[in-house]
């Protein structure tokens, strides 16, 4: 069995960005700025500078260099800099996401064009209720029609922008693929009385650096897990994963390395 994280293959032709906006205003934005930025204001690098700008119950503090040049744009434009705040529109507007173009990593698509085996995908960075529409498309029209893979099941493992951008989606993916390892559904952090196909060796394609982490700590998750169901109490796991890290140049999957000759894989 294949699993594959979309975003190893599948991101916006134009990279999403952020907003400051004014509140007043919030439709239209007065800087954009990359997600990397944002997350490391939001982590609280720079607290203790007081740079704050809040917005939805969400803190942000900014380097001086940056809340200097929003000072003088504010006053450029007769703003109030305690109204700005930072929006996801372009994440989480459907209007604006339906306009956005994708483009496909065809190093991942021509591997996975070349197997017959079934195809599980995993969708953490996009929520159901914005996405939906656009990665299904892609799927049923480029992935099957065109490339005949056999997709078996999609995983929409984040019902928020704030899920989907969380370091847990590392751990949820993990539970995915233990899941298909052990043969029961895992809802809730625990499994449940749903059975479904098991498979003792998958490859599994990610372009997310915590996961050699996380797909080492599948022995003792289960260990933990298997608490929760009376079916699976005494039962080994059994199974291997072999992890296919997906690299990462200038915002896009350009390269795959098989991390298997370096041993970062799962065998039990």
């Amino acid at each position: 069995m294949i699993i594959v994280n979309i975003d190893s293959f599948l991101t916006p032709t134009n990279p999403q960005m952020l907003w400051l906006i004014d509140k007043d205003n919030p439709e239209v934005p007065l800087k954009r700025y990359s997600k990397i930025d944002v997350d490391i204001w939001q982590s609280g690098l720079y607290k203790k500078l007081n740079n704050k700008i809040q917005y939805n119950g969400v803190e942000y503090y900014l380097p001086n260099s940056e809340y200097n040049e929003i000072k003088v744009l504010c006053k450029n434009k007769n703003l109030d800099p305690l109204n700005l705040g930072i929006s996801k529109h372009e994440f989480i507007n459907p209007k604006y996401v339906k306009s956005l173009d994708f483009k496909l990593n065809k190093t991942i698509l021509s591997e996975l064009k070349n197997s017959k085996e079934e195809i599980s995908i995993i969708i953490a960075s996009y929520v159901p209720q914005i996405y939906s529409e656009i990665v299904n498309k892609i799927i049923e029209n480029t992935l099957k029609e065109e490339m005949g893979l056999n997709i078996s099941n999609l995983y929409w493992i984040s019902n928020s922008f704030y899920e989907s951008q969380n370091k847990k989606t590392s751990y949820k993916k993990s539970l995915v693929i233990l899941s298909n390892l052990i043969g029961y559904e895992i809802k809730n952090n625990s499994f449940t009385d749903n059975k479904i196909p098991n498979h003792t060796y998958i490859t599994y394609y990610d372009n997310d650096l915590d996961m050699p982490y996380y797909l080492n700590q599948l022995d003792k998750n289960y260990r933990y897990l298997r608490n929760t169901s009376k079916e699976l109490k005494d039962k080994p796991l059994d199974g291997k994963v072999v992890y296919k890290q997906v690299l990462t140049t200038k915002g896009f999957t350009d390269y795959v390395f098989d991390y298997t000759d370096v041993k970062i894989f799962t065998q039990f």
